[in-house]
């Protein structure tokens, strides 16, 4: 973890800095009290923020796992924890002009870090704009727009049903 947060050094802003540092500091605490997850494995830290761990890597701030437990608490009507769970994750959102995008901060198959999903993206518009409907918070609604245009173009296409957002070019 700590060879993945160094290796960003050039890059920090204030939105990675938060997820690379809160990151570092929880797998600290989480092996000094639980010891190693096996791969794949979740651990939330108290905001609910998602980490999941891949090996060589430790315990990852999980751009994909946070949108789905975001969504999930917003289906449970857990309010509370989906609200604690959505400033926390807009906290770190990287801008790019009026954009926001969530980045995973370690090497995975040909992505460099910090890199970025387009499922990842759609499901934060998506979960976001759940979150304006049920808390009328307008940070949400805000974070769903910004969310939604930092996914690239080409993987946009516009359909009789509305928007369809393919994974991958």
């Amino acid at each position: 973890v700590i060879r993945d947060v160094a290796a960003q050094w050039r890059t920090y802003n204030r939105p990675r800095a938060l997820a690379l540092f809160s990151m570092l500091d929880f797998n600290t605490e989480h092996l000094l009290g639980h010891g190693p997850l096996s791969s794949g494995r979740d651990a939330q830290d108290e905001d609910g923020v998602v980490y999941r761990a891949f090996p060589g890597h430790g315990l990852q701030f999980h751009p994909l796992a946070n949108f789905a437990k975001l969504n999930s608490y917003l289906g449970a009507n857990r309010l509370d924890e989906a609200s604690l769970l959505g400033l926390a994750l807009i906290a770190r959102g990287v801008p790019r002009g009026n954009s926001l995008s969530w980045e995973y901060n370690f090497q995975f198959g040909s992505g460099k870090p910090p890199w970025t999903s387009g499922m990842a993206q759609a499901v934060a518009a998506q979960a976001f704009a759940r979150g304006q409907d049920k808390l009328a918070d307008p940070a949400f609604a805000a974070a769903a727009r910004k969310a939604f245009q930092a996914i690239p173009g080409k993987l946009v296409r516009s359909l009789p049903e509305g928007l369809f957002i393919r994974l991958y070019s």
